[in-house]
């Protein structure tokens, strides 16, 4: 235990000292020093079926959830049927997300997420694969609320074409990287009369590559984005309402409350042959508990503190 304490407090030192005066630091080692939780989502990988002796997809029932705004739909446009169900004619490994990651740094005041991914391939009707990396677009949003209202969304933009690396703190993480706010023009889409929240749609809150306090990388197969929200002016409790988002097909964010604006037709919800997916495709998204577990944050600080006491304890007599 001690070794352990002893090699996070030297991690966090070099990090301090590696670092310009007033940039943001990140911890590489954030998954194994500060805990976290994990959340997991439905998956399309195992939903490939026999489309007329070409491959098709259908989505998992039940994984779509239109009031939370949580959409399984990692596939191109679902035009064909299988087992009265619509199907796509192509799967995107890198849109489909099967676990979320959440941990924080409670003393420095940063937010480490990871969208962990099927894959970084493209599978066809023929059953080809296409290798297409981490191209898209890979966010974050976070609220005080469960409506998602008058939150903040973050994210990055092909993050494996822009050569963002494994480790945070280079020349490249934050070359993409963006974060926005709810205090746009007001919602007027079609589905505000189901769900009427209180959205206004997302507006600029820092300019892409702006900033080094939102930066990512790419582990494995995982895309992670690590926020220093106390440089933004963020508080910490707009944290406890979180959506993790693959997306390549609506990545207006000013359009991102997608149940206000498409009706519950619109969006194919629910997921059946008498709703066809109309406009809500080439995404996936998941929401977590609700609230995140408090222990989350009490971890990542007391972890922290453990390090500050080993540096204080004096050593054993000799």
């Amino acid at each position: 235990m001690n070794n352990y304490i002893n090699n996070s407090a030297f991690t966090l030192l070099v990090l301090f000292l590696a670092s310009p005066a007033g940039a943001a630091v990140f911890n590489n080692n954030w998954q194994s020093s500060l805990g976290g939780t994990t959340f997991s989502d439905a998956t399309t990988n195992g939903n490939r079926h026999s489309c007329s002796g070409d491959s098709c997809w259908t989505i998992t029932p039940g994984a779509d959830n239109y009031y939370q705004e949580s959409y399984e739909r990692p596939t191109s446009d679902m035009d064909e049927s299988y087992g009265g169900a619509p199907a796509a004619k192509k799967y995107y490994q890198y849109l489909d997300i099967k676990t979320g990651q959440v941990a924080f740094d409670n003393v420095n005041k940063h937010a480490y997420f990871s969208i962990d991914l099927v894959g970084q391939y493209e599978v066809d009707q023929s059953g080809s694969l296409s290798h297409k990396g981490f191209g898209e677009f890979y966010r974050i949003r976070v609220a005080d609320n469960t409506d998602f209202a008058n939150g903040y969304m973050f994210g990055v933009k092909d993050p494996y074409g822009n050569g963002v690396g494994s480790t945070f703190n280079g020349s490249n993480n934050s070359k993409t990287t963006q974060s926005w706010i709810d205090k746009g023009t007001p919602v007027t889409g079609t589905g505000l009369t189901t769900t009427n929240e209180g959205t206004s749609g997302y507006t600029q809150h820092t300019s892409e590559g702006d900033t080094s306090a939102i930066q990512s990388r790419i582990v494995g197969n995982s895309v992670q984005i690590a926020i220093a929200f106390g440089d933004l002016g963020i508080d910490k409790d707009f944290f406890y309402n979180i959506i993790f988002e693959a997306n390549k097909g609506l990545t207006d964010p000013s359009n991102s409350f997608w149940n206000d604006e498409y009706s519950l037709d619109e969006a194919g919800s629910p997921y059946d042959l008498s709703n066809p997916v109309e406009n809500i495709y080439e995404l996936d998204t998941m929401i977590s508990a609700i609230p995140i577990p408090a222990t989350v944050w009490l971890f990542g600080s007391g972890i922290l503190g453990l390090i500050g006491f080993s540096r204080r304890r004096k050593p054993a007599s000799l």
